[in-house]
């Protein structure tokens, strides 16, 4: 059974924007066995999603996503603190804690749909699941045996 999470309008525009086009793995590919790594782009501050997935039995195993910044720091337990490492706007702190759970979220359910763009979006973290995506694809896509651009 598959979870719904966020908001159902935001689900549902993923889903829309998935379907006219967003980046997908072609499923009737199989997938070989390995480990494989992929980033994505980096957003407007410099940040890059990574994503490590392990593929046995042609199927995605285990995932692990992680988002590092500019400064190449990842974003953790610290992301949405000051310069101290205090928290200076709780509600800042929570979004931005809400956004670093998410990335566990998405290798989880990953795992468990198998394809990237099956994978929902978390209302709050939109823009980690875009990098999320954008990294499972090419990690994916090196599983199909694609090279990836600039290999």
């Amino acid at each position: 059974m598959r979870r719904v999470i966020g908001l159902a309008g935001v689900a549902g525009l993923a889903g829309l924007l998935a379907a006219c086009g967003g980046p997908q793995i072609d499923k009737t590919v199989p997938l070989q066995d390995g480990v494989y790594e992929a980033d994505s782009s980096p957003d407007e501050e410099g940040a890059i999603g990574h994503l490590t997935v392990t593929v046995e039995g042609g199927a995605v195993t285990a995932a692990q996503f992680e988002v590092i910044q500019a400064n190449g720091q990842a974003k953790d337990e610290s992301y949405g603190t000051d310069s101290s490492g205090e928290v200076a706007n709780q509600e800042y702190y929570r979004a931005a804690q809400q956004a670093v759970a998410a990335f566990d979220i998405y290798a989880a359910e990953l795992v468990e749909v198998g394809y990237p763009q099956d994978v929902d979006v978390i209302s709050g973290a939109t823009w980690a699941h875009d990098q999320f995506v954008e990294a499972a694809v090419a990690a994916l896509q090196q599983a199909q045996g694609e090279v990836p651009d600039g290999a």
